[in-house]
Parts: C-alpha cells; structure tokens; sequence
C-alpha cells in the first residue's frame, strides 16, 4: 500500500513544523508537503492532479491572509477531482454559524489550536480511512450506474459494514447525481449496524476509533449469537416528485433529534457528524420514525 500524501497549509511556519513533528511521530511512512498560504496550496492541487503525488488529505488552517481556508475549500468543491479529498479545519472558531460555514464549504474534520498530539492522530486516520472507503466506493459506483437509473422501487438486507458500504454504492446509483447522496446513505447505513442492531455506543465508538479497533469490534459483535440473526432493511422508492430511501435497524431506537445538525461541541469528536451531513447535504429531509430505529430519507427530484 503507498504512503499517504498530505498536505500542510497555514501561513505560520511554527505551525506547520509542529504539524509535520506530530504525523511523523505518529506515521513515519506520511508524505508531507507544505504551503504558506491558500493561493500556494491551490496551484499545488492543480499540479499533483491526477498524478500519483495527488494529496489524501488537506490540514488547512482557516485564518490566513489573502483568500482563507473556508473560500479553498469552496474552491475545491467546484472541482469534481478535488471535492473529495478530506480537509482538516483548523480554527479556533466553533461557534455553530463557523462550523455550518465550513460543512457546507466541504470541511467534515476540525482542529483547534493549541495542537493536541492525540486528537491530531485520531482525526487524521478518521479522515484518511474515510478517503479510502470513498475511493473504493467511487470504484464501485462506474459498474452500476446505467442498471440503477431503472430501479423505481426493491428492498435489500445486509448485516456487516462491508454489505452497506456495497449498497451505499449500489443504491446511489438510482439518483441523478450517486455523488451527492453516497456519503448519506452509507453513514445512515452504518449507523443502523452499529449503533441500532449492535448497541455500540458513542462513547464506545470514540473509544474504539482512537484505538484504531472499530471494525475488530463490529465483527466481534456480529458473532455473537444475539446478534447472528440481525440484519438492516433499506426500501428504495422512486416516484415522478422524489425518491424515499428508508432504513430500518433491529434495535430499540435512540434520540437522533440532537443529531440531525452539526454541534460544535462535539467538533473534536472522532465521529458524529454522518447524520447532520445527511441531513444537511446529502438529502432534502431526514423523518425519523419508530424511536429513531427507521430512517426515510427524502431526495426531492425537482431541487436536485
């Protein structure tokens, strides 16, 4: 497996020597490069574009003279080959009007100054890990899009995170735009695994994330002879005016009310933020039936 390529970009030189120390103590196999500014940092995308230097990852800081962080980042949204490298925000600012500014711009990661080490570590493999499953779903989504446009309406079932990440692809590829909508469905997907069926939770899951065991423990799960017989449904429906994606767990429910927008106390957090994003960028509704068990996505066709 090749290194990662990151990208450094903060106009404080003092900054990005801690920055580069940190991952390097963290992975000594990281490539880093660095840019003193965002007009730097743009032109340095374009260059490595489509090439094998192509950056997996962005640690950008959001105040620098010139254009800042959150206007790149707009930037790179408009560029279909850059939207989706992971950028890592870092800001003091987490007041919710800032931490909405940068999730719509395309920021799904945080980092507030002082640096700490291990949160650093923590949200950088979350990021890169999420870079990874996207490009296998990006994979995935080229075989299936002219047999998914047909699909007006099926049912499927999965257990295990590999079966939703696979039908997060599958199912994308009934919408007009499957890039729009795959990170939605496979967060949503997920969450009825793990949280829903498994009973893993938050505080779990930030737990097994910062050591790097999550999908060990999903699978030690699934083992157990209370959970041998749990799967998650997913009923797609298309009509002339929209498409209904619903997800149905096993599990008790849970109160998603505080989840559906993005919190800046839990910005830090290693996870947390899939069901704002779907909420918030992937679909036009999100209606929580059942507890919070069942999920009916709503994606309007004529606001697409």
């Amino acid at each position: 497996m090749s290194a990662d390529n990151i990208l450094i970009v903060d106009d404080e030189e003092l900054n990005i020597d801690i920055l580069q120390e940190y991952l390097l103590e963290d992975n000594p196999d990281y490539k880093i490069d660095t840019a003193y500014s965002a007009e730097e940092a743009w032109q340095k995308l374009q260059q490595v574009l489509h090439t094998p230097a192509e950056f997996d990852l962005i640690l950008l800081d959001r105040m620098m003279d010139g254009i800042d962080g959150i206007e790149l980042v707009k930037r790179m949204s408009e560029v279909s080959s850059l939207r989706h490298i992971p950028v890592i925000l870092q800001t003091a600012k987490v007041s919710q009007p800032d931490l909405l500014a940068g999730m719509e711009a395309g920021a799904y990661y945080y980092l507030t100054k002082p640096f700490d080490d291990r949160i650093l570590w923590s949200v950088v493999r979350r990021a890169l890990r999420d870079r990874e499953t996207y490009k296998q779903l990006q994979r995935d989504i080229s075989t299936l899009e002219k047999m998914m446009l047909a699909l007006d309406s099926g049912t499927f079932r999965c257990r295990d995170i590999n079966s939703a990440r696979n039908l997060a692809a599958l199912i994308a590829n009934a919408y007009p735009k499957p890039d729009s909508v795959i990170t939605g469905l496979q967060e949503l997907m997920i969450n009825a695994i793990e949280h829903g069926n498994l009973h893993i939770s938050y505080e779990d899951k930030s737990s097994y994330y910062r050591d790097g065991v999550w999908e060990e423990e999903i699978n030690r799960r699934l083992d157990l002879p209370e959970n041998r017989h749990k799967y998650i449904t997913i009923e797609f429906e298309r009509s002339e005016e929209e498409i209904r994606t619903t997800i149905s767990d096993m599990g008790e429910g849970f109160d998603w009310s505080s989840y559906l927008h993005f919190d800046p106390a839990r910005i830090l957090d290693n996870h947390g933020r899939g069901i704002a994003i779907a909420n918030n960028l992937c679909f036009h509704e999100l209606q929580y039936q059942n507890g919070g068990s069942r999920v009916c996505t709503i994606f309007r066709l004529n606001e697409a």
